[in-house]
């Protein structure tokens, strides 16, 4: 079984003489991620940021007029098949001692054989096969470089990446690689992603435009994101990972129903004791069914059955406890595994029909287009906070590190450029956060919930999300008028106050949110937000 392969639902412990197995799966981030290491080596980078080459050829279709381009057809093949088997006989040729490197070099050469096949019978242009190619090459010389080839290496495979990407939209296909190369300790991992775009977004500001892709993702690789999008200097588009979103949306739409209890802010059991914790769970709970209530008419009795969903699966994990064994609820509408098999003898098969009744009515047109609308809703603000971050990077304002933002990381002397490490993250996140919270008509105070998390979960503490939360939540207060004790005491962030300030922020409007973030932003970074129009979707 590769370690690269699907993952199992049911984690841990033995049934009927078989066991269970939970495949290694390593987090990436979301955010400004580009050709990321484990581990920065190097902290905040001073000097020339790469920035996207000038285009060779002009995009086609939907990634010049925006909407949704071509994705299905043979070219399919490529992204969901051929190429993920690809990086699966890379990563065996880099991670595995045991075998005769030989045949591995033999299965990875007729791998790369078996992609470009697959290009030559889907017919693609002759500059994205070339493309992809040059991708292939790229990849297995990075996986063998020498320790002082590795950035070189390391560069070519993103400038390969990004030039495929480009000759994917001058072809109007609709899909997109992402690259990675990771290293732990003496092992190297060099990754391609593959995603799907079913949608090209239009954004301009001030004569800029910048193009968002909201995509899904096609291989079945068992790594994964851990945000909602991602953009980088070196790239031309921002993206929405859309997979993401629909898992933030399924933790978010039961709280619109009465039949489950759920914690909006993902804290760990016993910080659900806390004092503060009642009022504030009760306090997002209906900020967030107001908002995405209004996403339309079908969405309550959405909510409902996902609830349903969640309480089986919530009862069937306290059935599993005892075995030391989990599930992890679906992160869509869709439930992939045979829990009728796996779950005969743990479970009751009322819960069972039932859970047949619920997937039946959410496979229907009418709960797929209620979800589709409220993933929309929600995904539209994700949208914009990537904008926001490419905006950053396209140096048509300089972006200073706000002194009060400094007192918690450090300075950036030269502002933000799209540098690595702590201070860059936060003050980058800072700008997006708080440039969402402005720019939102749909969700303003889902998203000031969300990025409470950062501050009431200790296990965010110390991220670039968690600082700049802290000074958004400073800054609006000061903002607004509102007195507090301090936030941070000591070295911990004092969440009884976060708690009373969220309780503040949400008992505003829309437009006084609204109008402070703004504001904000203006006096953080020095300028005026940038007005962001949209063009197409």
């Amino acid at each position: 079984m590769s370690t690269l392969g699907e993952e199992m639902p049911i984690k841990g412990g033995t049934k009927s003489g078989w066991i269970f197995l939970a495949l290694l799966v390593l987090v990436l981030g979301g955010g400004l991620l580009g050709m990321q290491w484990l581990g920065d080596r190097d902290g905040d980078k001073s000097g020339p940021i790469a920035k996207p080459p000038r285009l060779e050829t002009p995009p086609t279709g939907a990634y010049l007029q925006g909407g949704r381009p071509t994705n299905d057809g043979p070219a399919r093949d490529i992204f969901f098949k051929t190429l993920p088997q690809f990086v699966i006989a890379l990563d065996a040729w880099g991670r595995d001692s045991s075998r005769d490197p030989s045949q591995i070099r033999t299965d990875l050469q007729e791998e790369r054989g078996a992609v470009m096949l697959s290009a030559h019978n889907a017919g693609i242009p002759l500059q994205a096969a070339e493309r992809l190619e040059g991708l292939l090459d790229a990849c297995m010389a990075a996986a063998v470089a020498d320790e002082t080839e590795l950035d070189d290496a390391a560069d070519t495979m993103l400038k390969r990446t990004l030039a495929l990407n480009d000759a994917l939209a001058t072809a109007g296909l609709g899909f997109f690689v992402d690259a990675e190369m990771l290293t732990r300790g003496r092992g190297r991992s060099v990754l391609l992603f593959t995603f799907e775009v079913h949608r090209v977004v239009l954004y301009r500001s001030g004569g800029h435009d910048v193009r968002t892709l909201r995509v899904r993702r096609l291989d079945n690789l068992n790594w994964t994101y851990s945000l909602l999008g991602f953009t980088a200097p070196q790239r031309r588009d921002a993206v929405v990972l859309d997979n993401k979103v629909d898992e933030h949306l399924l933790e978010l739409l039961p709280l619109l129903s009465d039949e489950v209890q759920l914690d909006p802010f993902a804290l760990p059991l016993e910080d659900t004791y806390a004092d503060w914790y009642t009022a504030a769970r009760k306090r997002a709970t209906s900020v967030v069914a107001a908002e995405l209530g209004k996403a339309g008419p079908d969405v309550a009795e959405l909510a409902s059955l996902i609830a349903q969903r969640h309480a089986i699966y919530d009862d069937w994990n306290e059935r599993l406890k005892s075995r030391q064994m989990s599930i992890d609820p679906p992160d869509s509408l869709e439930v992939t595994w045979d829990y009728r098999q796996q779950m005969e003898g743990l479970a009751t098969h009322s819960a069972m029909d039932q859970l047949d009744k619920i997937q039946s009515k959410l496979k229907g047109k009418k709960m797929q287009r209620a979800f589709a609308l409220a993933q929309d809703h929600f995904a539209q603000s994700v949208e914009r906070h990537e904008t926001q971050h490419r905006l950053d990077l396209a140096e048509l304002y300089k972006l200073p590190m706000p002194e009060e933002l400094a007192a918690y990381v450090g300075e950036l002397p030269d502002g933000y450029r799209g540098q690595s490490g702590l201070a860059s993250s936060a003050v980058a996140e800072m700008s997006a956060y708080l440039s969402e919270l402005a720019r939102d008509p749909l969700t303003p105070r889902t998203n000031l919930t969300l990025l409470a998390r950062y501050l009431l979960n200790r296990g965010a503490w110390g991220m670039g999300e968690s600082y700049a939360a802290l000074v958004i939540f400073e800054g609006l207060a000061a903002e607004l008028g509102m007195d507090h004790p301090p936030l941070v005491v000591g070295r911990s962030i004092d969440r009884d106050v976060v708690a009373k300030l969220f309780m503040a922020f949400t008992d505003l409007d829309s437009d006084a949110l609204q109008d402070a973030s703004m504001t904000l932003w203006a006096r953080y970074f020095e300028t005026d937000l940038p007005v962001l129009e949209l063009v197409a979707r």
